[in-house]
């Protein structure tokens, strides 16, 4: 019997060990009179010289993957703003144009924010290469409920190119954050959040689901394993607010 308990521990001690801590960063805030972002699928507005940049890994490994994503991410008292660069040596497989279709079986990036670190309700976003978007509110007790009608009022989305791939651009009105404890967002404010990427390059049927917080699995619902975003400060040298 204490040669079966022993084993028992040590399988437990294996399966948390082998569950990562979900990801952080603390997020820049845009300097007054500073460099702008223009939303046009192009990244070399001087704005987003200020923001962070993570990279996205397999979401239930974190291994590296085959293609690669940077994300960026940086705030202002108005906007948060999110881009993704997709390396695709493609072909890009993406045909729905219509709102809220189904952009997961297709290639895709995804926002889902969490403001009230509830676990419960949070915010779907998703993009695929033609621009196409799905906006939905999340009920999520176990088994997940997309709540289409919603729709995320004053939000500002761009798709263009990089050489080998393409690129998201997003500006996300701060006052369509609801759940949040206060708008906008005061510095050292921290919220829940994932950003994911589905490549579906070849082959289709095979996807590479990618996250920026690991979740030990390729469920983007499971909403504990959500990383912590913090909205900083102005970095010095970059002006004053």
């Amino acid at each position: 019997m204490r040669a079966f308990s022993t084993a028992i521990v040590v399988w437990l001690g294996v399966c948390f060990a082998s569950v990562a801590e979900p990801a952080r960063l603390v997020i820049p805030n845009l300097p007054a009179g500073g460099p702008i972002i223009e939303i046009d699928g192009d990244l070399s507005d001087g704005g987003w010289t200020n923001a962070v940049t993570a990279s996205l890994a397999d979401a239930a490994t974190g291994d590296a993957p085959i293609r690669a994503t940077e994300l960026s991410l940086t705030w202002d008292w108005e906007y948060l703003y999110v881009a993704f660069v997709c390396h695709d040596d493609g072909p890009t497989n993406a045909r729905l144009t219509v709102r809220d279709a189904n952009l997961w079986e297709e290639e895709v990036v995804e926002v889902f924010i969490d403001a009230d670190d509830d676990q419960k309700t949070y915010i779907e976003l998703e993009w695929n290469p033609l621009n196409t978007l799905f906006d939905a509110f999340v009920i999520n007790s176990g088994k997940h409920w997309l709540l289409r009608d919603w729709t995320m009022a004053g939000i500002q989305h761009a798709v263009g190119a990089v050489e080998d791939g393409w690129v998201v651009e997003i500006a996300m009105p701060m006052t369509e954050f609801g759940e949040a404890q206060q708008l906008p967002p005061q510095v050292g404010d921290v919220w829940r959040a994932n950003f994911y990427r589905i490549d579906r390059s070849e082959p289709v049927d095979r996807p590479e689901m990618t996250s920026w917080s690991t979740i030990g699995t390729h469920n983007f619902h499971d909403s504990g394993a959500f990383g912590y975003i913090e909205f900083g400060g102005v970095p010095e040298g970059m002006g004053n607010r």
